[in-house]
């Protein structure tokens, strides 16, 4: 705002004009207190500085005014403002008829009674926002008979939006944060008699204790409204807006960590929470680390996720897994909104907070080496194996220019920092700059004699430097393209070249898997930077010049101090070489792109180097087996690692790490819960004690790998059943070698006892399923039909039935009086266990993925040796109750014996597996309770009791 004097206001007459309007429909208009010019204020000031048009009942509603007082305000103002017939019309907004009258109010009316303050009203408009918020949310609000059905489930969801979630509310789900990141816009000069200092401060005090109300109890709520809405995209940049906010005007920390964790969560988990509302809380919440944001909002949590939860120095944002190609480029578009990468012969475009695809870029004709963004991010560049350089619109994504002149692969392109040209390294050994508008060739420059694997201006765009296999650096002069020095050092070809942005400094990365910073006014080297154990493949420069980000074949993503040359952060994930890597413009944020076909978003800012505490720490190899305590205490672990984890099942704590000198292939709890057996791969049976972790007897009699243990109800006897074709019955008592029982020809995958430990049930790799006698050790019966090897078997409770799966993922159900097949059920892949629901009709199974299945067979209740019911065919399954936890694709979803499916939650993305092995290994379902161990050590165990109880059951 400012004055009115002669001369100084090409909008003199025009003001005059407004003011004369103004003053005539305002009653009292003399006085800024009166009333009628507050509500003046009031009304007009919200009509003019509402960042989307609304009707005057959406108005009122906002601003805690009826219609009549949103009318009486505005009725005689028609003449400056549209002013809808019928005043109660929702789909008529109040608008004004031309911008020069919001700018007369509130740049340059000087009328204390009209002059509106841009920064008290957005002020005001945020608090308006909050308040509504903070009187309207709650959980559940549209009030859905399954709160766990995903968005596309309920047909009537847009019906129970529109009768909820009215536009009022709607407008301050997505506008509270930009009124108050406004609000800091503080004019140079404010004319109105209501901004004084203490104006400012009590509205001040009243936005943050309406965000600090907001952000304590209602912010995980406004998450679950904006993914109903199918908003939850928006929630990224209102955060921000939000948290910038915080920081200038009232720096409270403990919002700030509320508002920045919540972004976290939504970034890491934007594909899982946007499912469904109650994926707000069981896919992001649940697994969230121990912050501010957690500790606030757990007690509303229905998943307890007692082991699992992502550590708290965990810097994976988000994976973008959609590439169908290796990924050599990828690049932070200028305002970092948006991520570029290569993906075979094409470009995508990222949204960078969601790490949803927005525009795929096609025309290539070969793999795309390179991607950059145009400094204004109006304009991206890419260079091929088909020999040419394309320029996009990055808006429409349309093709501009083709660029041709290298007669070989080009490796690497950039834009000047002005935009006006870019700069393209090739195989055929040269330097190309082109002009951007034109698409001609402005230098070919010479000088190297091996690929040029990288190119970069220097920021102010005098300078150009390449990389090349030749092992050299050039420093190129951008005006005349002369050589203005050469960078000797590597050993190696230099992969990667980058400049500091003031242009003072290079930085290369090498084959020789060192990254060197030269001095670029001088060429000489000041900084060898070692830990990379590969080839570097990428580096680059953070925006303040303080760091230096690497990528290499050893799969990491290395940061560095630049000033002390020192390794502070070591983030690992990838599966593959590390192709590409940056930094966001405002250095908090890194990409990386691989040849595992994914780009990942690290946190820049994270403290620690990126380990998984997720993970079985005590376990430095993967985890083979899994075993649950008879009263559901505690979890043991067999590793490949020559170990066994005991794990208190309620905290998912360690309490115990036995040491073995040989792989855990197969463990079991003693029925008393004092010892565990263990088979391992020196072909030896051990028994432990719990409590001391002491080895009690090792028991040697079998000839190769043992696969299988099992101790009898009475906990008298061990079963064993290994790689040579053998079943083995121990005596728990002398560590005795009882029976010996022979029958199988090829090895032994499987074995337990009847609950009465009176038989043996063992399935091996020959197709059978023998049951044999415990007292004599004779075989009873050889149970044949499976078409592969039988990888599980079990007794029902009453030691009645007999249930074995396959390989071929093949489940069969026998009579274990007559050896008679019930049913022939059919997984959907290798059966690893099976299982018998207590009242001996619910057959549960998993396969190696972790994917489960149930079926309830009434069959069972039919048949004996007497009334044998033999069946043909497929499934005779009735499904008709129980329920089995089934991990799916990173999924846990409830599946009844009815073959309701219901989604559950989704796991946190999970690092690069450390072991040779694959799938899940050990998964063990209790009522509620779930747990496994996947390949790369992630140990979850997740409780959804209370969950199912109150949703599902």
């Amino acid at each position: 705002m400012g004055g009115e004097e002669a001369g100084t206001n090409p909008y003199k007459e025009l003001d005059k004009v407004y003011h004369h309007v103004i003053s005539s429909a305002v009653e009292h208009s003399k006085d800024a207190s009166d009333p009628n010019t507050i509500r003046f204020r009031k009304v007009v000031g919200a009509i003019v500085s509402v960042l989307s048009p609304m009707s005057a009942t959406t108005l009122g509603n906002l601003i805690g005014k009826d219609t009549r007082y949103i009318k009486a305000a505005v009725n005689h103002l028609r003449s400056v403002i549209i002013v809808p017939t019928n005043i109660l019309s929702e789909s008529e907004p109040l608008r004004v008829f031309h911008l020069s009258f919001p700018n007369y109010l509130t740049e340059r009316c000087s009328d204390p009674c009209f002059a509106i303050n841009p920064v008290l009203q957005h002020l005001r408009l945020a608090i308006d926002c909050l308040n509504t918020l903070n009187a309207f949310l709650r959980t559940n609000i549209c009030e859905l008979p399954n709160p766990l059905a995903l968005n596309h489930e309920v047909p009537d969801l847009q019906e129970r939006l529109s009768r909820v979630v009215l536009p009022h509310y709607r407008y301050a789900c997505q506008n509270w944060a930009f009124h108050l990141e406004a609000s800091s816009q503080l004019p140079a000069s404010v004319i109105s008699t209501d901004f004084r200092d203490d104006a400012f401060t009590d509205l001040n005090e009243e936005a943050m204790s309406a965000l600090t109300e907001f952000c304590q109890k209602k912010l995980i709520l406004w998450l679950e409204v904006l993914v109903l809405l199918g908003w939850l995209d928006k929630s990224i940049s209102a955060i921000k807006a939000g948290m910038k906010w915080v920081k200038t005007n009232w720096p409270s920390d403990f919002s700030i960590n509320l508002l920045d964790d919540v972004r976290r969560m939504v970034q890491r988990s934007f594909s899982k929470m946007k499912l469904g509302g109650s994926h707000v809380y069981s896919s992001g919440l649940a697994f969230m680390p121990d912050s501010a944001l957690y500790e606030q909002y757990k007690s509303s949590l229905q998943l307890k996720v007692l082991r699992g939860r992502r550590a708290a120095e965990d810097p994976c944002l988000s994976v973008m897994k959609e590439h169908s190609s290796s990924v050599y480029s990828v690049a932070f578009s200028h305002d970092s909104t948006q991520i570029i990468s290569s993906n075979g012969n094409s470009v995508c475009i990222w949204d960078a907070s969601t790490g949803t695809l927005i525009k795929n870029l096609e025309g290539h004709t070969n793999y795309v080496l390179s991607v950059a963004f145009s400094h204004d991010s109006t304009q991206i560049v890419s260079s091929s194996n088909d020999m040419t350089v394309r320029i996009w619109d990055a808006v429409t994504g349309s093709l501009i220019k083709k660029l041709e002149g290298h007669t070989g692969s080009v490796f690497s392109v950039a834009f000047s920092h002005d935009s006006m040209q870019i700069v393209s390294g090739s195989t055929d050994t040269t330097v190309c700059t082109w002009d951007v508008d034109m698409g001609s060739l402005i230098w070919k420059l010479e000088e190297h004699t091996g690929f040029v694997q990288s190119v970069a201006f220097s920021h102010d765009s005098t300078h150009i430097a390449s990389g090349s296999n030749d092992t050299t650096v050039c420093i190129w002069d951008t005006d005349s393209g002369s050589l203005a020095r050469k960078l000797k050092g590597h050993t190696d070809g230099v992969m990667s070249v980058a400049f500091s942005h003031d242009s003072t400094r290079i930085v290369s990365g090498s084959w020789d898997s060192t990254v060197c910073i030269w001095d670029a006014a001088t060429g000489s080297l000041t900084k060898k930077l070692e830990g990379h154990t590969s080839h570097i493949r990428s580096v680059a420069f953070s925006h303040d010049s303080m760091q230096v980000v690497s990528g290499s074949d050893d799969h990491s993503v290395c940061v560095w101090d630049a000033s002390t040359a020192s390794l502070t952060k070591r983030l690992e994930g990838h599966l593959d070489s590390v192709m590409s890597v940056e930094f966001s413009h405002d250095s908090t944020q890194i990409i990386s792109g691989s040849c595992d076909k994914t780009v990942w978003v690290w946190d820049a800012m994270a403290i620690d180097t990126g380990s998984n505490n997720n993970q079985l720490q005590q376990h430095v190899d993967g985890v083979f087996c899994m075993a649950l305590s008879h009263d559901e205490t505690y979890i043991a672990s067999g590793s490949v690692d020559n170990t066994i984890g005991i794990w208190n099942l309620a905290t998912g704590s360690l309490t115990e790490m036995l040491q073995y000198t040989s792989s855990v292939i197969s463990i079991a709890f003693s029925y008393g819960g004092m010892q565990i057996v263990s088979g391992s791969s020196d072909h030896t049976v051990c028994i432990w004690d719990i409590f001391t972790g002491s080895l009690k007897r090792k028991l040697e009699g079998h000839t190769d790998t043992v696969m299988s243990v099992a101790l009898s109800c009475d906990d008298t006897w061990i079963v064993s059943g290994s790689y040579d074709h053998m079943v083995l019955l121990w005596d728990v008592q002398t560590g005795s070698l009882a029976r010996r029982l022979q029958e199988h020809i090829f090895r032994v995958l499987s074995v337990t006892f009847s609950h009465n430990s009176a038989q043996v049930l063992s399935g091996s790799e020959d197709m059978t399923v023998c049951i044999w006698d415990v007292a004599s050790g004779s075989l009873i019966r050889k149970l044949e039909g499976h078409d592969h090897y039988v990888e599980a078997v079990a007794f029902s409770h009453n030691s009645m039935h007999i249930v074995s799966g396959s390989y071929d993922s093949a489940v069969y159900i026998w009579d274990a009086v007559n050896g008679s097949l019930i049913s022939r059920l059919r997984h959907t892949g290798p059966v690893y266990s099976v299982e018998f629901s207590g009242n001996g009709l619910d057959v549960a199974v998993y396969d190696r993925d972790g994917q489960g299945s149930i079926w309830r067979c009434p069959d069972l209740l039919h048949s004996s040796s007497s009334t044998q019911k033999q069946l043909t065919g497929t499934s005779s399954a009735d499904k008709s109750s129980g329920f089995i936890l089934s991990l799916e694709c990173n999924q846990i979803i409830h599946i009844s014996s009815t073959g309701c499916r219901t989604l559950l939650c989704c796991l946190p993305d999970v690092p690069a597996p450390v072991s040779s092995c694959s799938g899940v290994f050990g998964i063990i379902q209790k009522g509620g309770k779930l747990a496994f161990v996947t390949a790369s050590r992630d140990f979850y165990i997740l409780d959804f009791t209370s969950l199912i109880d109150a949703y599902i059951s």
